[in-house]
């Protein structure tokens, strides 16, 4: 039975699959949407996510997350081009690389 404090050791279909609604989850919270009351658990869910994996595999996690996140949020953007919305969500997403793998590494701490 694991003890307090073993993370979850979840295969990387599921951890991505959990990132993905998590960042679902996170872009409804936001206006048109407004649906506020799902930010803590949208940010449990990615943190969920990333604990117990590698830097890389939080980092990928990150980007699914961040991937889900934008492009619902930056759905508008279409009207500008399809490719400029694409570039714009992967641009974006790369900033949850860093999220994934820094929540990787902080959940690794022993106060965490």
């Amino acid at each position: 039975m694991p003890g307090y404090g073993d993370a979850v050791q979840w295969p990387l279909g599921v951890r991505l699959v959990l990132a993905g609604v998590a960042g679902a989850l996170l872009a409804v919270s936001f206006p048109p949407f407004g649906l506020w009351w799902l930010l803590p658990v949208a940010v449990a869910a990615l943190t969920v996510a990333c604990t117990g994996t590698s830097a890389w595999r939080g980092a990928l996690v990150g980007v699914a997350g961040g991937v889900v996140f934008f492009g619902i949020l930056l759905g508008w953007m279409r009207v500008v081009g399809p490719d400029a919305w694409v570039a714009l969500v992967l641009l974006e997403a790369s900033f949850w690389a860093l999220l994934g793998a820094g929540l990787t590494v902080v959940a690794r701490l022993p106060a965490w």
